[in-house]
């Protein structure tokens, strides 16, 4: 049975509204500004790990290109993801070139950059009416996304877990430097 009211959240015995955005306003959980940053990510399912380097490029359109690369530079996974929302897969290796893991990440990261777009979010709130994590879906495709370490107003550290089958991505930013002017990536 699930019972849902319009009350205030309760967190740790404290009352947290929820908070009333203006015309025009929308939850921002990740800088869209056009930018390009790295993070070091872990990919965890069953037990099993995969560290590399997570690269998310936003551009002058809103397109964004997030590119997953393993420490020693081999490239693991490369999409877009258009204003739209519709994915374009760049480049793939066979283990993660399944169109269910895709959709999976296509809607993940579709959350984190447009969480007021998603249907069934839920927010929980810390101090401050700062977003501690999200959660949305039911079933197997479930997602609790946690952000820490705020700096600037958004998260350094956000992790990206579906619990029923055993998959998360941690990913936190990284002071790596990048040489744009080469116009790779």
């Amino acid at each position: 049975m699930f019972v849902s009211s319009c009350s205030p959240a309760v967190k740790g015995g404290v009352k947290y509204p929820e908070p009333h955005l203006g015309v025009g306003e929308k939850i921002i959980l990740y800088d869209t500004v056009p930018s390009l940053n790295t993070f070091d990510f872990v990919l965890s399912h069953m037990g099993r790990d995969l560290s590399g380097v997570l690269i998310i490029k936003v551009s002058e359109s809103n397109h964004k290109r997030i590119v997953m690369t393993s420490l020693y530079g081999m490239t693991l996974l490369d999409f877009e993801l258009t204003a739209g929302g519709t994915l374009k897969l760049n480049y793939s290796i066979e283990q993660l070139n399944r169109k269910r893991i895709l959709d999976l990440l296509r809607r993940d990261f579709e959350t984190l950059f447009n969480p007021d777009k998603t249907k069934g979010v839920k927010f929980l709130y810390g101090a401050g009416l700062t977003i501690e994590a999200l959660t949305t879906g039911r079933g197997i495709t479930a997602l609790v996304m946690r952000f820490n370490n705020l700096k600037d107003g958004f998260p350094s550290q956000i992790i990206m877990d579906h619990p029923r089958l055993k998959l998360s991505l941690k990913f936190e930013k990284t002071n790596y430097t990048s040489n744009e002017s080469d116009g790779s990536l």
